[in-house]
């Protein structure tokens, strides 16, 4: 849902925002691709650290996206260039019912 949330805040309007799901044996690999505004490489080395809840007490951070995806075994990164977009990477074990 945050990932979600934050490709809408940062795309412009009428940007396009994709999201894919690739199950492969029991591995599920999640894809947020968004046209919005990048990110630099500077700023991906710090878009995982722990935010303030000041501008939105109710939403999650990408820190707690990390911390919540790697607590469950999976792992979760980003791409992007500023200008061109962002994608958003998460994989997760898939778990049998």
């Amino acid at each position: 849902d945050a990932l979600l949330d934050n490709a809408v805040k940062y795309s412009p309007t009428g940007g396009t925002l994709t999201v894919s799901l690739d199950v492969s044996g029991d591995i599920v690999y999640v894809e947020f691709t968004d046209s919005g505004v990048g990110i630099s490489a500077n700023q991906l080395l710090n878009i995982w650290k722990p935010r303030n809840r000041v501008e939105r007490p109710d939403a999650i951070n990408l820190a707690e996206v990390k911390r919540i995806v790697e607590g469950h075994g999976g792992k979760v990164w980003a791409d992007g260039s500023p200008g061109k977009g962002s994608t958003f990477n998460v994989i997760l074990r898939k778990i049998e019912q």
